[in-house]
């Protein structure tokens, strides 16, 4: 079963395609969610700071440290 890709973004690394959103978990942190198409990679990691923006370079680093 595929990810819903709703109100996710897209992310390709090494050609897999990877979903990101930032949301607050149960505590009320804010917190990166990355998951892989095929449901395999689940990442749920804390912002390095909410007021710098998400780039692709800071997803391919936590991508590449869940490796």
């Amino acid at each position: 079963m595929a990810v819903a890709s709703k109100r996710k973004r897209k992310h390709i690394y090494n050609d897999e395609t990877y979903y990101w959103y930032v949301r607050k978990n149960g505590d009320g942190k804010t917190r990166i969610h990355i998951i892989s198409a095929d449901k395999k990679i689940a990442i749920e990691s804390p912002l390095f700071d909410t007021e710098v923006p998400v780039t692709g370079a800071y997803i391919n680093k936590l991508i590449e440290e869940q490796r």
